[in-house]
C-alpha cells in the first residue's frame, strides 16, 4: 500500500510513549557488515517520491519520459529485508511500531553504448540495438513514531528487468544498510539527536561514587521519553544495586507538582504488586510514600520515597526503595534494592551532586503543542 504521511508529530508519539513496554533499551550488535542487527521490529511503507528525486531521476532519463515508478516492487523490497535479517521482524504497512522505513523507487532508462554504437543504433536499431540499464533511484527515510529522523536517496545501475526481482532489491538495500550503519541510524544517541532531545551523556552530570557504591556505566534508553538511567554497585554485594534513572515530565510543567511526583510512586507500587501477584509473594509496604528532605546548595530540596518489601521463595526479603525528585524539567529518580536506613544516605549525598539537562527543544515543540 502507497501512503503519505502528513499525521502530527505530537499526536504520534503522544499515541506511543504509554505502550506499557518493559524498560530495555534497543540495541544493535554487529561482529561484521552482514550480521549487524537492530533488536526491534521496522514497519516497511511504500510511498511517494519527493519532488526533489523525481527532478533527478527525470533529468537521467534517456527516453526523456516520465520515469518508472515502482521498477523494484515494494512486496520485494519487504521480501528482500526479511532475507536479510537485519530486523527482529519486517512488517508490511502496520501501525504502531516505533522505526517505520518509507521507500520510494522509480527508475530512468540510461543508454550506456558509445557515440559510434548510439550512431548505429540511429541507422537500424534492429540490427544495433541501443545498450540499455536502468538508473535506479530509491529513496529510503526512516521515522521514528511518525517523525522522519534520516532520509537517503541510493543510486544503482542494473539491467533492465521486468516483475519480482528480490535479488535486486537487495542489492539496493545492502548499498543503504552500508551507509545506516556508518550513520549509525538506528542508535539511540542518533535518534536523540535528530529528535533535538536532551543530550544526557554530554550535559548530565553524576558523581563516579555514592560512599562504597561505584557507577560502572550510564545508558540512553531507546526511547527519548525514558532518558537515560545510571548503575552503582556495591564493591562485595551483587544484589545491592543502586540506579539513578533521568527522563522528561511528560506533562505540561506548570502541572507538575508534588501529587504528580506522588502518582508516579504509586505507580512504582502497582507494578511492584503486580510482579508480586505474578511470583505468588507477598507485599509489604514498610514505608508509605512521604516527603524526603535533601540539603543542597544552603537550600533545601524536597522529593517524595516510599520502601517496600517481600520475601522470595528461599525465605530471603527482597527490598526496593524509591525517590522521586524534580530538577528543571526532568524528574530524577533513584530506585534501590536495600532498606530505608541504608540509601537514605546515599541518596542525601549523590542528589547535591547531580545536574540534568535543561528543557530540550524537543520537549519545548511537544509542550507547545499540546497547550495549542
Amino acid at each position: 500500500m502507497k501512503v503519505v504521511f502528513l499525521g502530527l508529530a505530537f499526536m504520534v508519539l503522544a499515541g506511543c510513549q504509554h505502550r506499557g513496554e518493559p524498560d530495555v533499551a534497543l540495541s544493535t550488535s554487529q561482529k561484521s557488515a552482514s550480521r549487524y542487527h537492530v533488536n526491534a521490529p521496522l514497519a516497511v511503507f511504500s510511498t511517494y517520491p519527493s519532488a526533489a528525486a523525481a527532478r533527478t531521476c527525470q533529468a537521467n532519463n534517456f527516453d526523456k519520459t516520465q520515469c518508472k515508478e515502482d521498477a523494484v516492487t515494494g512486496e520485494d523490497f519487504v521480501e528482500a529485508l526479511k532475507q536479510k535479517q537485519f530486523f527482529d521482524q519486517v512488517i508490511p504497512s502496520a501501525a504502531g511500531q516505533d522505526y517505520e522505513l518509507l521507500i520510494a523507487n522509480q527508475a530512468a532508462t540510461v543508454n550506456t553504448g558509445n557515440w559510434w554504437q548510439q550512431t548505429l543504433s540511429s541507422l537500424n536499431a534492429d540490427v544495433w540495438p541501443y545498450q540499455r540499464q536502468r538508473h535506479y533511484f530509491t529513496e529510503l527515510t526512516v521515522q521514528w513514531r511518525g517523525v522522519e529522523i534520516n532520509s537517503k536517496m541510493i543510486e544503482h545501475r542494473a539491467a533492465v528487468l521486468d516483475g519480482v526481482n528480490v535479488e535486486l532489491a537487495g542489492n539496493i538495500l545492502d548499498l543503504w544498510w552500508k551507509y545506516a550503519q556508518q550513520e549509525d541510524i538506528f542508535s539511540a544517541s542518533f535518534l536523540y539527536q535528530a529528535l533535538q532531545a536532551s543530550d544526557y551523556l554530554a550535559d548530565m552530570s553524576m558523581p563516579a561514587s555514592i560512599a562504597v557504591f561505584t557507577r560502572t556505566d550510564t545508558q540512553l534508553y531507546h526511547d527519548p521519553f525514558k532518558g537515560a538511567i545510571a548503575r552503582y554497585i556495591h564493591p562485595q554485594y551483587d544484589s545491592a544495586l543502586l540506579d539513578i534513572t533521568v527522563s522528561p515530565i511528560l506533562t505540561a510543567l506548570n502541572e507538575t507538582d508534588d501529587s504528580s511526583l506522588q502518582e508516579l510512586l504509586n505507580k512504582e507500587i502497582e507494578d511492584a504488586q503486580t510482579v508480586a501477584n505474578a511470583r505468588d509473594m507477598q507485599l509489604q509496604i514498610d514505608s508509605p510514600i512521604q516527603p524526603f528532605y535533601v540539603n543542597r546548595n544552603d537550600s533545601q530540596q524536597t522529593g517524595w520515597f516510599m520502601a517496600i518489601s517481600a520475601e522470595s521463595d528461599n525465605g530471603d526479603t527482597l527490598f526496593a526503595t524509591t525517590y522521586i525528585f524534580r530538577q528543571h524539567d526532568k524528574i530524577i529518580k533513584f530506585s534501590t534494592t536495600f532498606p530505608p536506613r541504608v540509601s537514605d544516605e546515599l541518596v542525601r549525598e549523590a542528589l547535591p551532586q547531580i545536574s540534568v539537562p535543561t528543557e530540550s527543544p524537543f520537549m519545548a515543540t511537544l509542550r507547545g503543542m499540546a497547550t495549542q
